[in-house]
């Protein structure tokens, strides 16, 4: 997929879960965050132990963290362009719950 395919997507079929990001995007911003660039993906590194959360082309992550975890957000950034409206229904809000289900 092409950035520009990439970002008219994720602007369109896939912006609830971008406009998300772009507000959290810009929070952080203002927070002092910067953020670097980690495919077509804002990669933003905030705190430990945690995981990473992907909303559209923006992605937070723990410090410290591997190509592993950064590849596994970029490719949810992906799937939101796929998904789309569906993309908090299909894949966040199951990913959320089991999440939570192992924390606990």
């Amino acid at each position: 997929m092409s950035k520009k395919t990439f970002y008219i997507l994720s602007l369109t079929w896939g912006f609830p879960m971008t406009i998300m990001g772009l507000i959290i995007a810009s929070a952080l911003t203002l927070c002092g965050i910067t953020p670097t660039r980690w495919g077509t993906c804002w990669h933003f590194s905030i705190g430990e132990d945690w995981g990473g959360i992907s909303f559209g082309p923006v992605m937070i992550t723990q410090h410290m963290v591997g190509t592993y975890l950064k590849d596994h957000e970029l490719g949810h950034a992906i799937q939101n362009c796929y998904l789309g409206f569906l993309m908090p229904i299909v894949i966040v809000l199951p990913s959320v719950i089991r999440y939570w289900y192992r924390f606990i």
